[in-house]
């Protein structure tokens, strides 16, 4: 029997690393792709996979530099599993569907503002 897929989001986590420096702090992305699978731990299984390929093809790549400096991409792994929600039913992806969704916490109500505005702002990441 077939088990029905569904619809997740993965988290991935890469980061850059100097080849010949020391480093005081690192560039952290947080990538979300989506993953069709048969349930969440299945859904992890192919983003980490897709992770270490997608560090292994950069590694390939010996042109990228940070500040001028040799780096490399490091995969870091999966911060997190979502569950795309639906609008509509079957299951299929569409138009106003919640594919990811942050939780965090803000000291005053002038930080929400200045995050809406894509300023810089302290937040305290939850999920």
């Amino acid at each position: 029997m077939i088990k029905n897929m569904a619809w997740f989001t993965a988290h991935l986590v890469t980061y850059f690393k100097l080849k010949n420096v020391p480093q005081d702090t690192y560039t952290v992305w947080e990538n979300v792709i989506l993953i069709e699978a048969s349930d969440e731990a299945h859904a992890m299984t192919k983003a980490e996979e897709f992770g270490r390929i997608e560090a292994e093809l950069d590694a390939e790549d010996n042109t990228l530099t940070v500040d001028d400096e040799p780096a490399e991409t490091i995969f870091a792994g999966v911060r997190k599993i979502g569950t795309v929600f639906h609008r509509g039913q079957g299951g299929n992806l569409e138009s106003g569907d919640e594919v990811t969704f942050n939780e965090f916490v803000v000291t005053d109500e002038q930080s929400i503002k200045k995050l809406v505005e894509g300023e810089e702002v302290q937040v305290n990441y939850i999920k």
